[in-house]
């Protein structure tokens, strides 16, 4: 069986990251080949990775058409004509087409109805942003369900300059109108958005993201030696917050974390804060925090001995689908402290695998933290091993690609 997946990137962003995964154990999978085509494909060198713009001439007109998109709000239906694709061997050779993230200013959306007219396709929604007007995220909005118009969020990603999310709301609905997809919801909570959505008339299947196990590992007795090998405190509660973008992605709350750090401060409580993403030069001292930050990891291995050597994950987003980083996180038996949004609760048993404070409320996310940090060694030794249980059920490889391929085999026969 031949798979063609499309996704904006090959290397930033959980999307990403749920691509490759997928790519890479097919690949290893006898009678199986996945092909991975991207807008940016990065440093990869890898022989199943096509770029979609591999010269100067074609990105720079890929980013002025984005912008031409940003500032008119006609967003990413004029894309460069993709009819090369169609004549792409892996292409052709597909039994499969399985598209990712398709917003990001590198795909025209017909091209998507025109690629189903002529193959089977699947679809992963990593967020919302196939059922609204323009957002990838409706925060506490519900006009999606029947037409956007007049939106509160157009300064959020993916940036209007002018509102068009009542027409492109019609245009999607039109346009999807037209054919059938099968659609991948790693939630159970985007699987209801889509049963009220202009998307609904599709089959959906709950695939949950997922983690190498053997990758993310539970070393928590190796704690204090990886923190040493790290150059991090020994003597200190760590908490780690990662983010694409680091402490400057609005979507993941790292406001409301500084605000909530300097409260549980005044209570003597002083732990030691650990980003992952964005520039490794930001200095958390301009934050009034101890900690530090140390920029992209990408190397999953590096980024498994990050997560062993903190205690506790944090995550204050204001929306979520279903976070690779929490996944990763109790892979590794480490608690999540998170606000009760999207699909995380159908992620974290509160004062169990973590907390569950409640949405964009700092006293809240307060009594989290608050829980975590004064955790007992035993308490704290229950939790991690049902963090690693829990990821061990709910999130392994093996099932997540044996479920898509069980997928692949049912569409293709139609």
């Amino acid at each position: 069986m031949n798979v063609l997946q499309i996704n904006r990137n090959y290397s930033n962003g959980g999307a990403a990251v749920v691509a490759k995964r997928l790519h890479n154990n097919l690949n290893n999978l006898s009678g199986y080949k996945s092909t991975l085509l991207c807008r940016n494909s990065g440093s990869s060198t890898n022989e199943g990775v096509i770029e979609l713009y591999p010269n100067m001439f074609g990105r720079i007109k890929s980013i002025l058409i984005d912008k031409f998109e940003q500032v008119t709000g006609y967003q990413y239906f004029y894309q460069k004509n993709l009819n090369s694709i169609i004549d792409l061997s892996a292409f052709k050779q597909a039994d499969v087409i399985h598209f990712h993230i398709t917003h990001g200013g590198y795909i025209d959306q017909k091209f998507i109805i025109e690629v189903a007219k002529l193959k089977p396709v699947v679809w992963t929604f990593h967020d919302m942003w196939a059922l609204t007007g323009r957002c990838a995220h409706s925060y506490d909005c519900d006009k999606w369900e029947n037409g956007c118009g007049m939106c509160l969020y157009t300064h959020t990603y993916p940036r209007q300059y002018i509102d068009r999310s009542a027409y492109l709301w019609k245009l999607k609905k039109d346009l999807y109108s037209s054919v059938n997809i099968h659609v991948v919801s790693p939630s159970k909570w985007l699987c209801e958005k889509i049963s009220k959505s202009i998307v609904k008339h599709w089959s959906v299947s709950i695939v949950p993201n997922s983690v190498d196990l053997l990758m993310f590992d539970y070393r928590k007795d190796q704690q204090d030696k990886i923190r040493g090998e790290l150059c991090l405190p020994l003597n200190r509660k760590i908490f780690l917050f990662v983010a694409h973008g680091g402490v400057n992605n609005e979507f993941k709350g790292f406001g409301i974390l500084n605000k909530a750090l300097h409260e549980v401060s005044n209570d003597g409580i002083q732990p030691y804060l650990l980003v992952i993403g964005g520039n490794e030069k930001t200095d958390l001292k301009e934050f009034d925090l101890s900690g530090e930050s140390i920029g992209v990891v990408n190397d999953e291995s590096l980024l498994s001995a990050y997560y062993t050597a903190s205690d506790f994950y944090i995550m204050p987003s204001n929306q979520e689908n279903l976070p690779l980083t929490i996944i990763e996180s109790l892979a590794c038996g480490t608690p999540v402290v998170a606000f009760n949004v999207g699909g995380i609760p159908e992620m974290i048993n509160h004062q169990v695998t973590g907390y569950l404070a409640e949405k964009e409320s700092i006293r809240s996310l307060i009594d989290g933290i608050t829980w975590a940090y004064n955790l007992s060694s035993k308490e704290y030794l229950k939790s991690s091993e049902s963090c690693r249980m829990s990821a061990r059920k709910n999130y392994s490889i093996d099932d997540f690609v044996k479920k898509h391929i069980a997928i692949y085999k049912n569409i293709i026969k139609g």
